[in-house]
């Protein structure tokens, strides 16, 4: 499966970001901390680069 990432470079200091996990933040849950929770972002329909609000789900490891 295709994971769209974003880079951000700051001080010659690369962060790295899922998108999925940026746009399920942005716009379903601000509040959501995916350390605390042990929870993962998946796109519903398997198309990695479909990362739509409405595509998107929350699901434990198992």
């Amino acid at each position: 499966m295709i994971h769209l990432r974003v880079t951000l470079t700051i001080e010659n200091r690369a962060y790295y970001f899922n998108t999925r996990r940026l746009i399920y933040k942005t716009f379903i849950d601000p509040h959501l901390d995916y350390n605390k929770d042990g929870l993962y972002v998946i796109n519903t329909d398997n198309n990695g680069y479909n990362n739509r609000p409405e595509n998107l789900k929350l699901v434990t490891k198992r």
